[in-house]
């Protein structure tokens, strides 16, 4: 889309610049997830991996007990090795309010029916910077606010300039440095108070400051696997946590 509207031939055939609405990209995401997650379930049938659905928890070093409902009796598993794999979930700060209709993070707003005309988004991490992409090609006016003096700091210096450049051609105004004191929903969007004392209205509020792991009720503790206070477990440089023969990756 940003191709075809940064064409003047494209646009000119057209007569206008090419729109696409969040739920139309929505839609269109869903079939792509459907279609990866077949083809991730044929690729273990077919190397005979077997799956059990529920949630685990370790009763001890080797066992793992798997519950898919209260009604069923858990699944015992026993391995030599284990690899903790269970992914994440946003991390929400206790003082603000995700139950207002405009304020959303990155898994509620998957559900957002209407394209805002604004969007605040509150950390410039991986998530911050897709989103900002998305929808600045959408139309959307978008503030990119990070916490840091640059984007992606984890990633060459080359690269960061590389991609701030490219995001603010589009018209996406970020803000380095920024740290937020207050968040105030309103009828009509939120508003953004920071601790420099600048204050940004938009109709909708993405927050994609971090992740907390989901290593919550795993029974890891009782291991000697103490996950810290975002749900993280400490590695290795070969990925083994305090116990040598579990393993940790994407938590």
């Amino acid at each position: 889309m940003l191709e075809f509207n940064t064409s003047p031939a494209f646009r000119s055939a057209l007569g206008h610049a090419l729109k696409l609405s969040y739920p139309d990209l929505l839609r269109s995401a869903e079939s792509v997830i459907a279609r990866q997650t077949a083809m991730r379930r044929d690729f273990y049938e077919r190397n005979r991996v077997r799956l059990y659905h529920g949630h685990a928890k370790f009763l001890d070093a080797h066992t793992l007990e798997v519950r898919s409902g209260q009604k069923t009796e858990p699944t015992i598993l026993t391995a030599d090795a284990f690899v903790i794999a269970c992914g994440s979930h946003p991390f929400r700060p206790r003082d603000i309010d995700f139950n207002h209709p405009h304020l959303f993070d990155s898994d509620t707003l998957l559900s957002m029916s209407t394209t805002p005309r604004s969007i605040l988004i509150y950390g410039a991490g991986v998530i911050g910077c897709e989103y900002a992409s998305i929808f600045r090609n959408m139309g959307c006016k978008v503030d990119l606010v990070d916490t840091r003096a640059q984007l992606l700091s984890f990633l060459d210096d080359e690269i960061a300039h590389a991609l701030s450049y490219h995001l603010r051609d589009q018209g996406v105004m970020i803000r380095h440095n920024e740290e937020y004191e207050a968040v105030e929903g309103l009828p009509d969007g939120v508003v953004m108070s920071f601790k420099s004392g600048k204050r940004i209205k938009a109709d909708v509020l993405l927050w994609a400051n971090g992740r907390t792991g989901n290593t919550a009720n795993m029974g890891l503790e009782d291991l000697g696997v103490v996950p810290n206070s975002r749900g993280q477990i400490k590695v290795d440089e070969n990925y083994r946590t305090a116990l040598p023969h579990i393993y940790a990756v994407a938590t």
